[in-house]
């Protein structure tokens, strides 16, 4: 059973184009009216865009994320990367850190991993969460280059003390892999709790793996049982799979085959093929659900298109592939 799921699952909030550090500027962009004077929370757009009008850059950023997501307004990236790239120009480290983050992804704009780099690297000297953050993925993933696990730990570590979800996951992945440092799961329980505590799902499943284990941590089902339930009902398909894989064998939570098929079910609708594989077995043995051979080879067919070599073996072994 995999322990975490294989690369980050983090996105920049928008298509947003590259800025370059200028002056900040004296006047809002045309499309930002005024509103009432409040404090700017990220949910009441006018208050934003007014902070924002205002010289405020935090309240652009704040906008430009509600533009990018299309929280209480209209979803429209290209105006929220004018909010972003206005921040940016206006000496607000977190714009730099989500203009830097888009041209690394190439969300609506060019992929420019050498764009990215010194705005990315602007925010995390500020001590920008979401700039350090980012700037590790591109180390741990060499996405900019060749991987290097040393200076991705310390940008992690770095994103994590200034609260990044993402930061605290990657640092206690590395404590239980021992990449880049030696291998102490008691100390990686701390950083996947923040993580998890923070909304990173990855974290809370690794978190989870850890409590059923007693790995670095009390040994301790029902808090496994309720992360894993968490993460795979917010839509963590690996979550769901490790959740079924847990049930179905009885280790670390008690043996339930009922439980077990319900979860990869859930898994394999989510497009894990694992689980559609471990769903196929419970049909092909009627485990936990009723005996339906054509179902096991239609399941393992979709976990054979997602090119898992597993199950494409057993459909040849049972010469059903098609």
């Amino acid at each position: 059973m995999r322990r975490a799921w294989s690369a980050a699952a983090w996105t920049a909030a928008a298509a947003i184009t590259a800025c370059a550090p200028v002056p900040a500027p004296s006047a809002a962009p045309r499309d930002a009216p005024a509103a009432a004077s409040a404090a700017c929370n990220g949910t009441d757009a006018r208050i934003c865009e007014d902070e924002c009008r205002r010289g405020r850059m935090q309240g652009c950023v704040e906008l430009g994320a509600m533009y990018a997501r299309g929280d209480s307004v209209p979803r429209d990236p290209a105006r929220a990367m004018r909010f972003f790239e206005w921040a940016c120009r206006g000496g607000e480290p977190d714009g730099c850190a989500r203009v830097g983050g888009a041209s690394l992804l190439g969300f609506g704009v060019p992929k420019s991993p050498a764009q990215a780099t010194p705005l990315l690297e602007r925010a995390c000297a500020s001590n920008d969460a979401f700039g350090c953050a980012i700037l590790g993925e591109m180390h741990w993933e060499g996405l900019a280059g060749a991987k290097d696990p040393a200076r991705a730990l310390a940008l992690s570590s770095r994103a994590c003390e200034q609260g990044s979800a993402v930061g605290c996951r990657r640092v206690g992945r590395a404590l239980v892999s021992g990449t880049a440092t030696p291998k102490d799961p008691a100390r990686a329980a701390l950083p996947l709790r923040k993580a998890c505590a923070g909304g990173d799902l990855e974290g809370c499943d690794l978190l989870a793996f850890l409590s059923a284990e007693g790995e670095g941590t009390p040994r301790d089902p029902e808090l496994a049982e309720a992360l894993y339930v968490k993460v795979c009902r917010a839509g963590g398909a690996p979550a769901c799979t490790h959740l079924g894989a847990r049930y179905a064998s009885g280790h670390g939570l008690a043996k339930d085959m009922a439980s077990a098929a319900s979860a990869f079910g859930r898994a394999c609708a989510l497009g894990h093929a694992p689980g559609c594989l471990e769903l196929a077995r419970l049909y092909g043995l009627g485990e936990g659900v009723a005996r339906d051979d054509r179902y096991a080879v239609e399941l393992l067919t979709r976990a054979c298109r997602d090119k898992l070599e597993n199950a494409c073996k057993l459909l040849d072994q049972l010469g059903a592939r098609r």
